[in-house]
């Protein structure tokens, strides 16, 4: 056994092989005799080694784990912002769009300098450069009521935004217009997949932000359409309680649904949509939160159904001039 430097020797001081181990009268060490302190010290060393690899392989581990995670946290905060960003440009755009229908002598149109001057200071320019340019892609890619276009001006030619869609509440406001409300399409492809995608519901219960913009509703029964709207949307969801909170600056609305299997489809259908030029997105709640606000909610049985106040309502979906990528 020379791998361990070990010799098995006979009577005579000679080799002998494994074969004729009946021959063996004593064994022999290649490595001369140690001291206590000497064999204590080779065992920690080797101790000490090989607690040093597994210590360093823990912790290259769990930097790597920390960098995956801040990578995929860092993509969905610049991924928030983008979709932030987009939500101001539109609004900037239906605002302009709404002063030239007072103002003829206005251009129809904003260059996207101009808008980007509008929307991010001076000092955070060069800083938000990607999320810029990431949402005006998204735009380009994914908006079907902003047309771009080159005019020129001042002299000078430019990349321009025009706003196609005339606006359109779905009520009588106070200048007597009657609109209507639609779903404009979806913002997130293959939401299934997504990075922050649950492989399943966790509760029943889900809060919507976006539906609506409290300091413009001036309809008495505009809960009613947003109500509607939601459930016409969701149809063939079974929905036991929903509640638009018509205080809400965020334009919140409370949707429970008859187990979480039905809220995940409910979320699928709401979650990363576009409804009457806002983005809509959705969270799940608690349920004993829920119920802490909703009390009469949690023995509710009966599903709802769309009052029919406003009608169906249409859902457009914008062309797609190819797949998107919102970052490069």
């Amino acid at each position: 056994m020379p791998q361990w430097g070990v010799r098995l020797m006979n009577g005579t001081g000679s080799d002998i092989g494994l074969a004729d181990l009946w021959q063996v009268d004593w064994l022999t060490s290649d490595i001369s005799d140690l001291s206590l302190f000497c064999r204590f010290k080779l065992a920690f060393r080797n101790t000490v080694y090989k607690a040093s690899l597994l210590l360093a392989s823990v912790i290259i581990l769990v930097v790597f784990g920390y960098a995956v995670y801040y990578f995929y946290e860092w993509k969905r905060r610049e991924r928030e912002e983008v979709f932030a960003l987009v939500e101001k440009i539109l609004d900037v755009l239906q605002n302009h769009n709404r002063a030239c229908q007072n103002d003829l002598s206005a251009q129809p149109y904003l260059a996207i300098p101009h808008v980007r001057d509008m929307l991010i200071s001076p000092a955070e320019r060069k800083s938000k450069r990607r999320i810029w340019d990431a949402a005006v892609r998204f735009i380009q890619n994914n908006e079907s009521r902003v047309r771009f276009e080159v005019q020129v001006v001042e002299g000078e030619d430019f990349s321009v935004w025009r706003w196609l869609q005339a606006d359109s509440p779905s009520s009588t406001g106070r200048d007597g217009l009657k609109t209507m409300r639609l779903w404009q399409g979806q913002a997130f492809e293959q939401l299934d997949t997504g990075i922050n995608a649950l492989p399943c519901s966790p509760t029943p219960c889900l809060k919507v932000r976006n539906m609506f913009d409290p300091d413009v509703e001036y309809e008495e029964n505009w809960p009613v359409h947003i109500h509607d709207a939601i459930l016409e949307k969701c149809i063939g969801c079974d929905v036991v309680h929903l509640q638009v909170d018509s205080s809400s600056r965020e334009g919140c609305v409370y949707i429970k649904c008859k187990d979480s299997e039905t809220a995940g489809k409910v979320y699928k259908e709401l979650h990363g949509w576009w409804f009457d030029g806002k983005l809509v997105t959705v969270k799940y709640l608690r349920v004993e939160r829920y119920h802490e606000r909703f009390p009469e909610a949690e023995r509710l049985m009966r599903f709802l159904r769309p009052n029919g106040a406003g009608g169906t309502l249409p859902t457009l979906h914008p062309m797609r001039r190819r797949s998107t990528t919102i970052f490069s």
